[in-house]
């Protein structure tokens, strides 16, 4: 996490309520300076890791463990340009995956536990054909926007059985580095805070969201868990 993008202004949504923060970084010195910035809520701090690794994904969960007993929401927007095919399968995809599923025992020990996979602009998602085709960045962008989508949908219904609620969230046009279009983009604010606290996404699972709270509605021919477990199986058959 950087000072600016989707991630920074998530964490600034959340750290202005009551509760505790806990940001996963690979960057110490990224990770401290977020916090410095945000600094309006004395109960936020960082874990170093990178859980795109199976080594990485341990150590972060050995830490997780000693320090807090539940999870009530976990807001996974891990992700980066996707320069390459396989850096798409495992920082987009697979890092998701295994993470939600890492926490899922943590996040049981909650009341209403709840994961917000950060996606992108619904329109695409719902327009695009699900390609498997990769061997340019128009394609990678394609293949990580439907796969991640059929990943919620694999993950609502995989973690059901422990009474965790899964969904996409969409956090608008956020200022970031990460593309070119979006270093010009003026708003640095996300309002996720409803996604995280609202009761009213108690019951809430497997859907879309996108920033202003409404549901965006999918094709359940395109995006459904029998599709999503075809699609998907390849890539999720090993642990990171």
């Amino acid at each position: 996490m950087g000072t600016s993008g989707v991630e920074f202004a998530i964490a600034k949504s959340i750290a202005n309520e009551d509760v505790q923060l806990i940001l996963i970084r690979r960057n110490k010195e990224q990770a401290e300076s977020a916090i410095k910035q945000i600094n309006s809520n004395r109960n936020i701090s960082y874990m170093l890791g990178d859980i795109s690794s199976k080594i990485g994904l341990q150590s972060v969960l050995t830490e997780i463990k000693e320090k807090i007993n539940h999870i009530e929401v976990l807001i996974d927007c891990a992700g980066v340009y996707p320069k390459s095919r396989q850096i798409n399968i495992d920082i987009n995809l697979r890092s998701h995956y295994f993470l939600d599923h890492a926490l899922k025992n943590l996040l049981s020990n909650a009341e209403h536990p709840s994961i917000a996979i950060v996606t992108g602009m619904p329109k695409p998602i719902q327009k695009m054909p699900i390609w498997e085709l990769q061997f340019n960045i128009t394609l990678r962008g394609m293949w990580e926007l439907t796969h991640k989508t059929l990943l919620v949908k694999l993950l609502a219904k995989e973690l059901k059985v422990n009474n965790i609620n899964v969904n996409a969230f969409f956090p608008g046009d956020v200022q970031s580095n990460l593309m070119k279009h979006s270093k010009t983009v003026k708003n640095t604010e996300v309002p996720v805070s409803y996604l995280a606290l609202n009761p009213n996404m108690d019951n809430m699972n497997g859907k879309f969201i996108d920033n202003y709270g409404h549901i965006v509605p999918l094709s359940n021919g395109k995006y459904n868990t029998d599709i999503a477990k075809h699609r998907l199986s390849k890539y999720l058959m090993t642990e990171v």
